[in-house]
């Protein structure tokens, strides 16, 4: 893979696709990379002639990447081969899981006497159109069936599973439970389910 890159965009791939210490390591100090960058007007391209994994732990993972960059700068460098080796640290962003299994709970879950208070925490955790859409079926569902009915709606959210995440988003797999009583259900409703979220940070 070959990839050639200005000041602006690799500071915005490199954030993107990092985590944890480094993330925040590079994001502090890439205002001044970015300005010896372009005060020496650096030149670079880089190739991946080789990548494997060294090892696998849980959501973890090392690998080892083999790379050359091609160099040209204000110093007098022109486009000189320099050949690296790195070992790469990939992790699963750990926030993800606890976010996505808290907002699945909080949209699932409310109960007759706090219902309204319920609804605005779960508001809290939805974005764009899903979040017009879930303030409609509150109005129009929710409100009527816990006030009227007594519905009470439990969900506790049994395991999570990260699909993808990177700086601005992610993706997770939610398995609920979900138990709903209401006046006129003889016995509690059980549902086991399954959801994507998505969301942004950072």
């Amino acid at each position: 893979m070959r990839t050639a890159t200005t000041p602006a965009s690799l500071r915005a791939r490199i954030l993107a696709a990092s985590t944890s210490t480094f993330h925040g390591d590079f994001g502090s100090r890439s205002a001044a990379f970015t300005a010896v960058v372009k005060q020496a007007h650096v030149s670079t391209t880089g190739t991946v002639s080789a990548a494997g994994i060294e090892s696998i732990s849980g959501d973890d993972a090392k690998v080892l990447v083999a790379a050359t960059s091609r160099v040209t700068d204000a110093t007098g460098a022109n486009n000189e081969p320099r050949v690296w080796r790195l070992r790469v640290l990939t992790a699963a962003d750990r926030e993800v899981g606890p976010a996505a299994a808290d907002a699945a709970a909080a949209v699932l879950s409310y109960k007759p006497d706090t219902v309204t208070a319920d609804l605005a925490r779960a508001h809290s955790h939805l974005t764009g159109d899903f979040a017009t859409y879930f303030d409609k079926l509150g109005t129009d569902v929710v409100v009527p069936a816990a006030t009227g009915r007594h519905t009470s709606s439990t969900a506790t959210v049994t395991a999570t599973s990260v699909v993808s995440a990177d700086s601005g988003h992610a993706v997770a797999l939610v398995f609920v439970s979900q138990v709903t009583t209401a006046d006129d259900l003889n016995q509690p409703h059980h549902v086991q389910q399954f959801a994507f979220g998505t969301g942004r940070g950072r």
